[in-house]
C-alpha cells in the first residue's frame, strides 16, 4: 500500500517538461522555447513539418494534409515514412523526459493527425494586435493606433517562414507578408490623421518599392506628400506610378488615383490649408570632417561619375552610392574633391566618418548635426526637414564600421532617394561580403544603388578645397 504507482511516476516525469509554455515564432526564420530553453527543430522539412502544426495549433492536422504542405501534390512515396520520423524528431525535442511510449503531451498523436499544443505564437499576436489597432482607429484614437501597430511590426525578424521548404510555406509567406504591407499602410494612415508626414513618407517610399502595385500605398504616399505641402514631389510620384503601372500591367491605375490626380492638378501648389512658411533665405547645413579638408590627387574617371550624381541630385534625382576601395585608395580624397564643396552649390552637407565608439545611430546624428542620443523617426523626421528645404548630400566614411542601427538607417534612407532629392554616400573595403554590411551591401545595390570602385590614386586636376574644418555650422 505504500509502494509508489511507477505509471504516476511516468506521468510525473512526462509533465515536468511541459511546465515550460512553448511559445513559437514565425515572422522570420522558425524559432521556439520551451519556458527560456530554445528548441532546435531540426532539419528544413522538419522545420516545415513544425511550422504547418503551429500555425494551425490546437488543430488536429490529417497526416495526409502535412505530406501535402511539405512535399506538394505530388509526394515521393517515402513521404508518410518520413512524416513519422520527423513527428518523432519534434517530439524528442519539445518533450525530452517523456517516456518513449507514453503519449505526447505536446505534440498529441490524434486518429486523424496531430495536433501541437502551444502558449504564445507570433501570428496571433501580430492579429491580435492588428485588430486592437483597427478599434482603436474606428474609434478615432489615432495615437493609440500607431502605438498598437508598432508593437505589430516590430514581431517581424525577416521574411516569414523563412528557409522553410513546401508550398504550405509559400502560402504563408505571401499571405502575411502582404499583411504586412497592410499594417504598415494602416500605421501610415493613422499619423496621417494625427498630421505627421515625415516618417510615413520614409515608410510609404520603401512599401512601394517593395510592392510597387500596391495601389493604396502609391495613393498614400501621394497623400503624405501633398499634407506636407511637396506638391510637386506628389504629381512626381503620380507620374512614376502611372508609367509604372502601364509598363507592367498595361493599364492605368484605378478610379481612386485618377480622382487624387485630378484633385492634385486643380489644386494651387501652396494651398491655403496646408502649413506655409514665408520666403526667407535659406540656411545650409555644414557638417563637415577634417578630412574632407584636402581632397588629395583623385582618378578623373571616378571623380567625373560622382560629379553626375552630384549634379542629380541638384535637380531632385536622389541616388545611393557605395564608394569602395583598399585603404589609402584615394575614396576619402575623391568625396573630399567632388563633394566637399557641395555647398556652395547650394546643398546641405552632412558628413562624419564611423568607427570611433558612439551610441546607436550616433554617426548619422553627428552627420545631420542632431543632438545624442537620437531615435531612429527623429533622425528620419531631420531628413525629410531638411530635404524639403535643398538637396541633401549626406556621407558616412569607413559605413563598415556603423553600428547595427545606423546600418538599418542608411538602407531605409537608400530606399527614400528614389523620392528625395537626397544623394547618400558610404565608404567601405572592396567586396565586403557576408554579416551585417555584406547584406546592407547586397540589398543598396540590388535596388539601383551605384557602386564606385577606386582601384588607384593617380594624379588629376585639382580644384581648391571647398570645405571648412570638423565643424557644425549653417551658411547662408
Amino acid at each position: 500500500m505504500g509502494g509508489r504507482d511507477p505509471s504516476n511516476h511516468d506521468h510525473a516525469r512526462a509533465s515536468t517538461v511541459t511546465d515550460g509554455a512553448l511559445r513559437v515564432e514565425l515572422l522570420g526564420d522558425p524559432r521556439a522555447w520551451l519556458g527560456d530553453e530554445p528548441v532546435t527543430l531540426g532539419p528544413a522539412r522538419q522545420r516545415a513539418v513544425f511550422a504547418v502544426l503551429a500555425t494551425r495549433a490546437g488543430q488536429v492536422v490529417p497526416r495526409g494534409e502535412l505530406v501535402e504542405a511539405v512535399w506538394g501534390t505530388s509526394p515521393p512515396a517515402s513521404a508518410a515514412g518520413s512524416l513519422h520520423t520527423y513527428v518523432s524528431g519534434l517530439r524528442r525535442v519539445l518533450e525530452p523526459g517523456r517516456p518513449r511510449w507514453s503519449p505526447g503531451e505536446v505534440l498529441v498523436s490524434e486518429p486523424q493527425g496531430y495536433r501541437l499544443r502551444l502558449d504564445h505564437l507570433d501570428l496571433r499576436t501580430f492579429a491580435e494586435l492588428r485588430e486592437r489597432a483597427a478599434e482603436r482607429a474606428r474609434a478615432g484614437e489615432h495615437r493609440a493606433t500607431v502605438e498598437l501597430l508598432d508593437d505589430a511590426l516590430a514581431l517581424w525578424r525577416g521574411e516569414p517562414f523563412a528557409g522553410v521548404p513546401g508550398p504550405f510555406a509559400e502560402r504563408q509567406r505571401t499571405r502575411f507578408t502582404d499583411e504586412r504591407h497592410s499594417a504598415v499602410e494602416e500605421r501610415a494612415r493613422a499619423r496621417l490623421a494625427l498630421g505627421e508626414h515625415a516618417e510615413p513618407v520614409l515608410e510609404l517610399t520603401a512599401l512601394v518599392a517593395a510592392a510597387p502595385l500596391r495601389e493604396s500605398a502609391w495613393v498614400l504616399l501621394v497623400t503624405a506628400l501633398y499634407r506636407g505641402g511637396r506638391h510637386a514631389e506628389a504629381l512626381h510620384v503620380i507620374a512614376r506610378m502611372r508609367a509604372y503601372f502601364r509598363a507592367e500591367l498595361g493599364a492605368e491605375p484605378g478610379a481612386a488615383v485618377r480622382a487624387l490626380h485630378q484633385r492634385l492638378l486643380a489644386t494651387a501648389p501652396e494651398p491655403a490649408d496646408l502649413p506655409h512658411e514665408p520666403a526667407r533665405e535659406r540656411e545650409l547645413l555644414a557638417v563637415v570632417p577634417a578630412r574632407a579638408a584636402d581632397p588629395g590627387p583623385v582618378a578623373e574617371r571616378d571623380a567625373a561619375r560622382l560629379r553626375g550624381y552630384l549634379d542629380g541630385v541638384l535637380v531632385g534625382r536622389g541616388r545611393a552610392v557605395l564608394v569602395e576601395g583598399e585603404p589609402g585608395s584615394g575614396k576619402s580624397a575623391l568625396l573630399a574633391e567632388v563633394l566637399g564643396g557641395a555647398g556652395r552649390l547650394g546643398c546641405h552637407v552632412a558628413w562624419a566618418v564611423a568607427g570611433r565608439p558612439r551610441p546607436p545611430l550616433g554617426v548619422v546624428a553627428e552627420a545631420l548635426g542632431a543632438p545624442a542620443p537620437a531615435t531612429r523617426k527623429e533622425l528620419l523626421e531631420r531628413v525629410d526637414a531638411l530635404c524639403a528645404t535643398a538637396p541633401l548630400v549626406l556621407v558616412v566614411d569607413d559605413l563598415q564600421h556603423a553600428d547595427d542601427a545606423s546600418l538599418l538607417l542608411w538602407h531605409q534612407l537608400a530606399v527614400a532617394t528614389r523620392l528625395l532629392p537626397l544623394l547618400l554616400v558610404g565608404t567601405c573595403p572592396p567586396g565586403e561580403g557576408g554579416g551585417r554590411f555584406g547584406k546592407l551591401r547586397d540589398a543598396v545595390l540590388a535596388r539601383d544603388g551605384e557602386l564606385v570602385r577606386v582601384r588607384s590614386a593617380r594624379p588629376a586636376s585639382r580644384t581648391p578645397p571647398r570645405a571648412d574644418g570638423c565643424a557644425v555650422s549653417t551658411c547662408s
